[in-house]
């Protein structure tokens, strides 16, 4: 029944991506424990030989039906900026909290994978890269494995900013966003659901097997005083949710972190970013800001 829900929410919201999606095989939800199908990837590494490496971690892909994939892969092919680009993406959907091998927990994992790739690339410079549950990701991943910085798209953190109950009824009731942004508006609710299926169903299976607890993304950055990477957080500024978590994070922390509001309703902003061709744009001029002068210029 999930899976038939997922299916045909893709279709109505993305059908490009869902007929694209098929020609690989029907459209399902992963498995959250067990083992894998064989052949299953969890990272993706494209060393240039750069002195700059960007870690791009994939979101829950609740707007994709669940089928982790290598978010930015794609879209750094554009880039002119230099760089090595290393994806993860969590086959159990777990926003990482589980380990690919299904023995360890996620920060443990991922923790270590992160930081034998830093010193596999040699890069001087590393960057965290996330959108949504990849932007939680990329707060914990980024600061704790003390990269220069993190770029994050609407980071779902911490969690209670989108499954409060206060904001669980003005997505389900925001009608304003129903009639004039129908697609920010299915979008926002179905990320708000997929908070309390993860946090509710998935992890708590999980939890069966493994002290397993939501990350505290948020003490993790803070707890890393002057250590705390610089961040930059776009945000959908008619989105509720985001706009009152990336203000949280920036009251917080006005020395590290920057806002950038977008024009827009929809919690998914890189996909508003390629829909406004700004997307290659962003991600030069962020990546730009870290990297050696002498690895920027054409």
């Amino acid at each position: 029944m999930i899976d038939f829900i997922f299916k045909w929410t893709l279709r109505i919201i993305q059908p490009s991506e869902a007929k694209r999606m098929e020609q690989d095989g029907p459209i399902a939800l992963p498995k959250i424990k067990g083992a894998l199908p064989d052949g299953t990837e969890y990272v993706f590494i494209d060393d240039q030989g750069a002195d700059t490496t960007v870690f791009a971690y994939s979101g829950m892909d609740a707007l994709f039906a669940g089928r982790a994939r290598f978010e930015f892969k794609r879209i750094f092919r554009s880039l002119s900026v230099p760089c090595n680009l290393v994806c993860f993406r969590d086959p159990r959907t777990s926003a990482f909290h589980i380990g690919y091998d299904d023995e360890s927990l996620g920060i443990d994992f991922y923790t270590e994978k992160t930081r034998e790739i830093m010193e596999q690339l040699g890069a001087t410079h590393n960057i965290a890269l996330g959108s949504s549950s990849g932007g939680m990701a990329a707060f914990t991943f980024g600061t704790l494995c003390k990269m220069d910085k993190i770029i994050g798209f609407s980071p779902a953190f911490p969690h209670t900013v989108y499954r409060g109950r206060t904001h669980f009824f003005q997505s389900l009731f925001n009608f304003r966003a129903l009639f004039r942004e129908p697609q920010a508006y299915i979008e926002v609710l179905i990320v708000t659901v997929s908070v309390i299926w993860m946090e509710d169903v998935a992890l708590k299976r999980i939890r069966r097997r493994f002290p397993l607890e939501i990350w505290d993304t948020w003490g993790i950055y803070e707890g890393a005083g002057d250590k705390r990477p610089n961040a930059t957080v776009y945000y959908g500024e008619r989105s509720a949710a985001d706009t009152r978590q990336a203000k949280m994070l920036a009251e917080a922390f006005p020395e590290q972190v920057r806002l950038e509001a977008l024009d827009t309703g929809r919690h998914n902003c890189p996909a508003v970013l390629l829909q406004q061709d700004r997307l290659v744009e962003v991600l030069d001029h962020e990546i730009s800001m870290v990297a050696a002068p002498a690895k920027t210029q054409s």
